[in-house]
């Protein structure tokens, strides 16, 4: 199973953990979960805080993960989001609408055009969320700084993985 590392602001954090948030809002995603294997999330709470506002106490920490087998999409249409999400094995109305998606992933409909761009935004669906009793490094995956997004990992608690194992990963074989 593939792993990513998914920076995420501790807000977002925190209404995933209380299971308010269910989506996350993204401008790209992991190919893999286009195919029959899963893909395996770590979610790397972010070290920024709201000036005058005390950190996070997992900031700067991976504190849980999640699976992820399915992606929605939505293209701009007329200068807005369309109310139409899909999948690439369904690319018919799903029954996400604007509400649904304000509701799942703690964004306005307008933050999230704003976000946007004008390009094509991803929902990724939490699902099977584990929180860590005792969060993990960044370098535990093989990652030396925090994701402007999310990026793929390598996992260095299983081995320590080789110079030619790196390469291979980084370009993608």
């Amino acid at each position: 199973m593939r792993k990513v590392i998914l920076s995420i602001r501790p807000r977002f954090f925190d209404m995933i953990a209380l299971g308010q948030k269910t989506l996350e809002l993204r401008k790209t995603y992991p190919k893999e979960s286009d195919s029959d294997e899963p893909v395996e999330v770590y979610l790397y709470v972010t070290k920024g805080a709201a000036s005058g506002k005390k950190h996070h106490p997992l900031s700067g920490k991976i504190a849980g993960k999640f699976v992820l087998r399915q992606v929605y999409f939505s293209k701009y249409v007329d200068g807005r989001l369309g109310d139409h999400w899909s999948t690439n094995e369904c690319p018919y109305h799903m029954g996400i609408n604007r509400p649904f998606v304000e509701k799942m992933t703690g964004i306005s409909t307008d933050e999230a055009e704003r976000y946007a761009g004008t390009g094509t935004l991803y929902l990724w669906k939490v699902e099977g969320l584990q929180l860590f009793e005792t969060p993990m490094a960044l370098g535990d995956f093989g990652i030396k700084r925090a994701p402007q997004s999310w990026c793929y990992a390598v996992d260095s608690r299983a081995h320590e993985p080789t110079q030619d194992e790196l390469e291979d990963f980084w370009n993608g074989k």
